[in-house]
């Protein structure tokens, strides 16, 4: 399929120039690495997918569910994925699939990233805070936007249409051991249903009409090209400087995952936003005229501190391709 019918482009976080169509004629694609992985926590919600498309395209998907489950459990399991990403319009036949099976989602969705490994490059497709980072020789070519109000033009879309936004926080890594909380909304999508993210599988109203993004990362260049795509329980626990390291083709995703659960159970320094209210910050405040750095035991007790509840380790759901490009 041309990239002309898959596109416009979504707003990109990197450089990166495309070549000629008539240059893909000429390449050579051998699969070298095609996995994926969970490592369950508390909510138990991320799903990973490895599989073939009914085209013959290695591909992957990664899901990060919350509220009630029922939206990504029916996702993960009943969604026949092979045949659903060849469909012209893959979204809008699991939202009619869904609406189906669950007649009530409100509090209930779920996040959404797929890449399939065309003849000329990668095919990306996303809704939410699951993200997709593509690599040319360890090197970031390409990463997907962040579909939550964090996101400027999300916000501004949401506002647009008429979406209720409500105040809260969220987690936001400085450095491998600094962290703090960054304000951010909640999406009420209808009367007793929100979410933190713009766009979702599941929920009500204006979540139901919001559609992914796509963008065609095409193969410019020999060499390995990587395509990994994760949830926030990486995510949220992830640097600019892990995200160079994920690209390096000695690392693989249950490296990927190891770093990220121990992320989530080390002591952190955490820094209080100048926003926050806790009584911690108001009586330093009083004193000192500023914001502190201090250490806490758990992610837990950093959130609860701020005032966003308890927050403890998070899933991990990750899935990557490896793809050795001759030109």
């Amino acid at each position: 399929m041309a990239a002309s019918l898959l596109e416009p482009q979504s707003p990109t976080q990197t450089m990166f120039v495309e070549f000629d169509d008539a240059s893909a004629t000429k390449i050579k694609c051998d699969l070298k690495t095609h996995e994926a992985l969970i490592v369950p926590a508390v909510k138990n919600q991320d799903r990973a997918l490895s599989f073939t498309t009914a085209d013959e395209n290695a591909a992957i998907v990664v899901l990060d569910g919350h509220g009630r489950g029922n939206v990504v459990n029916h996702l993960h399991t009943n969604i026949n994925w092979k045949n659903a990403l060849t469909l012209p319009d893959p979204i809008k036949s699991i939202r009619h699939d869904l609406d189906r099976a669950i007649q009530d989602q409100r509090n209930d969705g779920s996040t959404f990233a797929s890449v399939e490994a065309l003849s000329d490059g990668f095919r990306c497709r996303w809704m939410g805070d699951t993200e997709i980072a593509i690599y040319c020789n360890g090197t970031l070519q390409w990463r997907s936007t962040m579909h939550n109000t964090a996101n400027e033009k999300e916000k501004e879309r949401l506002l647009q249409l008429g979406v209720k936004l409500h105040n809260s926080y969220g987690l936001k890594m400085i450095d491998a051991t600094t962290i703090t909380m960054e304000k951010t909304h909640y999406c009420a999508w209808s009367e007793g249903d929100a979410c933190n993210i713009t766009r979702v599988f599941g929920h009500s109203g204006h979540a139901k009409s919001s559609n992914e993004e796509i963008r065609v990362v095409k193969f410019n260049k020999s060499g390995l090209w990587r395509a990994v795509a994760f949830t926030d329980g990486v995510g949220d626990v992830t640097s600019d400087v892990d995200i160079e390291w994920i690209g390096k083709s000695y690392i693989f995703a249950s490296a990927i995952a190891a770093r990220a659960s121990s992320r989530w159970l080390q002591k952190w320094h955490y820094r209080h936003p100048s926003s926050c209210e806790c009584k911690f910050c108001q009586e330093h405040r009083a004193v000192h005229g500023a914001t502190s750095l201090y250490t806490e035991p758990s992610m837990e007790r950093i959130a609860a501190a701020s005032g966003a509840g308890g927050n403890p380790a998070d899933d991990i759901g990750i899935a990557m391709i490896d793809i050795q490009v001759t030109l």
